[in-house]
């Protein structure tokens, strides 16, 4: 948590907000098709609130829970005064989830089942989260896939936003489901350049893995989506798509 409490005030300014729309209409096919009278929405690892804030304004009860206080800051200190509708805000880790109440569908933005360390956690973690769904509910969660993995082994990831140049690299580890993500950031400070370095380390699940801890987790099915040039695809892909969304059901 150290790492996004760092980054913590520059988070927003490096995203940008076109990303988070197309990602909230992703979402709402999905919970339209599978979840169409959920209100209730649990946003595991809400970072700066952003998307919980985009789902607070299309009508959805939102409660967001992250582990990282300096991002939570940032969350509650961007709320509007008037509101479209209410949002609270808890900290905490999804490995533990805290007492929050129940809800229609659980989700994740940004990937953050990667940083768990293997199977058996996203399985207690899944377990943890189907707690707190009433029956049926609905997870949703994202991850990185294996192509996402592939291409950051191989070709670093060089991007300039709101004046912050990052360049992203990764490096396998020998179990070949383990990824070490280094970030390099290079900020301008007066005349200087200022270069901040973190290590992100990710575990990759893919489709088998993603299906097998679903499974074991209690949930009564899952399904895969691809995502591809930011349209989601009914079927996902390893090898093709760079990312995966799963729709976990809970009877």
């Amino acid at each position: 948590m150290a790492i996004y409490d760092s980054v913590a005030e520059q988070y927003d300014q490096e995203r940008s907000a076109a990303t988070y729309e197309q990602r909230l209409e992703i979402y709402r096919t999905l919970l339209d098709e599978h979840a169409p009278t959920a209100r209730r929405v649990l946003d595991l690892g809400c970072g700066t609130g952003t998307f919980t804030r985009l789902l607070a304004d299309r009508g959805f009860d939102v409660v967001g829970l992250d582990a990282s206080r300096e991002m939570l800051r940032i969350a509650v200190g961007s709320e509007r005064p008037q509101g479209s509708a209410a949002v609270r805000y808890v900290h905490g880790d999804f490995i533990e989830l805290p007492n929050l109440g129940q809800f229609d569908v659980a989700l994740t933005v940004g990937e953050p089942f990667n940083y768990l360390n293997d199977e058996a956690e996203l399985v207690h973690v899944l377990r943890n989260v189907a707690a707190v769904l009433d029956s049926p509910g609905l997870l949703i969660f994202d991850v990185l896939s294996r192509r996402s993995f592939t291409r950051m082994t191989k070709v670093p990831h060089v991007e300039e936003v709101a004046g912050v140049i990052r360049v992203i690299k990764g490096e396998a580890e020998d179990d070949a489901t383990h990824i070490n993500v280094r970030e390099r950031r290079f900020s301008p400070h007066g005349d200087l350049w200022k270069l901040v370095t973190n290590v992100h380390r990710h575990t990759l699940f893919d489709s088998d893995a993603i299906r097998r801890c679903a499974s074991q987790a209690g949930y009564a099915g899952v399904q895969l989506y691809g995502i591809r040039q930011g349209r989601l695809q009914d079927r996902f892909d390893d090898e093709l798509h760079a990312w995966c969304i799963a729709v976990a059901w809970k009877q």
